[in-house]
């Protein structure tokens, strides 16, 4: 009864405080109106609901690049693209805060090199400048990402083409590698042919008619000289034969001219002369017949030496044609005989000529499988880039936003609304409250009277929970009914989560009272406390902003660890089992300043 009672006292001390009622009232209300209007309509992860954006750009050259780069940009109503003549320009812009960011696109370097950009941006504005430069680069990537994917398309429609160019390709490789293998067999043919011509044979016959004509041409000389010989001998023949024929004509002559005289003789003679002397004109008549047939004789033997000279000199006329044939029939075998030479020396260069063709269509068969193999694996590659699409090639990766709970931006604001709200009234009015109860003297009282301490700060708890568990109702209500906050999590599980917020936070303000004696300090050194415990919070500055070893501090403060209770209970929905380590954070340090709040004074005392 004494720990309601006091409680009920400290309710109505706090009513007194008018100006601690409104702010009670209102500063949860003016809270959550200014978060909610602020971030009613903003989706960070979108970039919509922000204003528009002022971002400046410089383009030194006008080209079709760049034009179409500013066309794209004015597409988006979320930027305000405002063109300027000099880089300096954008940056005086920035610093007289006409625009937020500044781009300055450089000259490209080739033809095929690209748009390069330069973002300027007022690092003076830390979250702002953040946030605006997340847009506008996200603004710029779906630029860049649509440009990328329409130079992609026309890679992929020029890549159908070289994909067919380079079935062609194979296609030609094959009928090579056929004519290739067609080649073999002629040239296994004409190896065949070349093998059955037998020049050995030839040149040992063309040998045998060298010797032939040697025996020739020596028989033709020795007939020529014999010839000659016979025909000399002919000559000798012919002069004798006329010699002994005049002299037979002589005899004849002679003879003739005795018979005759015998035949006068005979025809003046007696009878007995005229008959011992007709035997004797019988024989010399005989004789000159047959001298005359002697002289007849001879004379058709010079006709037959001089036919036989004749047909010698023919013959000898023959044997020149002969020689001279046999001489042309040697320059001819001879010259025949080099067209063999040249012709062994010219098969045997084909036979080589094939050895080595042989070789080299191995080689060039082999050449061609690799390069059919290689030209089928381009072409299975460009098969596979033609099956690509190019938004999945310019981003491989799609990316769907899904959030995991159902809230709205000032869903997750509210438990942070919350906290603030209960850190700065629970430490201000806790150690106001008490410093006027001391200046008032009931601090005195209370330690004269029976009441215990415990049971005298317990109350004081009770009642500034009351309070601070008024304002949070309020902040619920204002979320709820004026920007359709849902109300998810359990209401028990919330409430008792306040409860433990409120307590944490009203033993802050009873352990600040332990070293303060006005309200003012009291009022200074609540806001040495919650000034550092907003910033280190993640409120105001993300805690990844933050180094590590800051990021762990942070992360055991009381603010910090209230806003994540709220959040996992009034966001996320979670069970108080699991927010167990969390609880601990809050209520053990709580109850250990209580507990210096109570011995302290009785320290101070001795």
């Amino acid at each position: 009864m004494k720990i309601l009672k006091i409680a009920l006292k400290e309710l109505k001390l706090i009513k007194t405080q008018k100006i601690s009622m409104l702010l009670i009232l209102f500063f949860p209300i003016i809270t959550i109106l200014a978060i909610g209007t602020a971030f009613g309509n903003v989706n960070v992860f979108t970039g919509t609901g922000f204003s528009e954006v002022q971002v400046g750009i410089y383009v030194p050259s006008t080209t079709d690049e760049t034009s179409e780069l500013i066309s794209e940009l004015n597409r988006y109503p979320s930027i305000n693209l405002i063109q300027f003549s000099s880089q300096q320009e954008v940056i005086d812009s920035i610093k007289k805060r006409k625009t937020k960011i500044g781009i300055v696109v450089e000259d490209p370097k080739t033809k095929y090199s690209g748009i390069s950009m330069d973002l300027y941006f007022d690092n003076s504005a830390l979250l702002e400048t953040q946030v605006t430069l997340f847009i506008t680069e996200t603004i710029l990537n779906e630029v860049s990402y649509r440009k990328s994917t329409e130079l992609l398309e026309e890679i992929l429609q020029n890549l159908d083409t070289i994909k067919q160019t380079v079935k062609e390709e194979i296609n030609t490789i094959d009928s090579f590698i056929d004519k290739l293998n067609d080649s073999y067999s002629s040239l296994n043919n004409l190896e065949n042919r070349i093998n059955q011509i037998n020049l050995s044979t030839m040149k040992n016959e063309l040998d045998t008619f060298d010797s032939y004509y040697t025996q020739s041409k020596n028989d033709v000389s020795n007939t020529k000289t014999e010839i000659y010989n016979t025909q000399n001998q002919l000559s000798q023949y012919k002069i004798k034969i006329s010699t002994e024929k005049n002299k037979l004509i002589v005899y004849r002559n002679q003879l003739i001219s005795l018979r005759t005289q015998i035949s006068n003789i005979i025809n003046v003679a007696p009878a007995e002369i005229a008959n011992q002397l007709s035997p004797i004109y019988t024989q010399l008549d005989n004789t000159i017949f047959e001298i005359n047939s002697t002289i007849n004789e001879l004379q058709q033997a010079e006709y037959d030496i001089e036919d036989t000279q004749n047909k010698l000199k023919q013959t000898l006329v023959m044997l020149d044609d002969v020689d001279s044939r046999l001489d042309s029939a040697n320059s001819s075998v001879q010259s025949f005989k080099y067209t063999i030479d040249s012709m062994e020396n010219t098969l045997n260069e084909i036979k080589t000529m094939i050895a080595e063709a042989k070789t080299s269509r191995e080689s060039i068969l082999t050449d061609l499988t690799e390069t059919k193999t290689q030209m089928q694996n381009l072409s299975v590659k460009l098969e596979s880039i033609s099956s690509v699409s190019a938004e999945s090639i310019v981003r491989p990766l799609t990316v769907t936003k899904e959030p995991v709970y159902e809230s709205t931006e000032v869903s997750v604001i509210t438990p942070m609304a919350i906290a603030i709200v209960l850190l700065l009234t629970s430490l201000l009015l806790t150690s106001i409250s008490i410093i006027l109860e001391k200046n008032q003297g009931a601090t005195l009282r209370a330690k004269l009277s029976p009441t215990m301490s415990i049971t005298w700060i317990t109350g004081k708890i009770i009642g500034q929970i009351f309070f601070a568990l008024i304002e949070a109702v309020i902040i619920l209500v204002v979320a709820f009914i004026g920007f359709g906050v849902n109300p998810f999590g359990n209401f028990v599980d919330l409430f008792l989560i306040l409860l433990l917020i409120s307590f944490s936070f009203i033993s802050i303000g009873l352990f600040l009272t332990n070293f303060t004696k006005t309200q003012s300090t009291a009022i200074l050194s609540s806001l040495l406390v919650s000034v550092p415990l907003i910033f280190l919070s993640g409120m105001i500055l993300p805690t990844s902003f933050m180094p590590s070893f800051v990021r762990g501090i942070s992360e055991i403060l009381p603010l910090t660890v209230a806003t994540e209770l709220i959040t996992s209970i009034l966001v996320r929905e979670s069970s108080l089992i699991l927010l167990i380590p969390q609880i601990l954070l809050l209520l053990v340090p709580a109850i250990l300043m209580i507990a210096f709040s109570l011995i302290y004074p009785k320290i101070k005392e001795i």
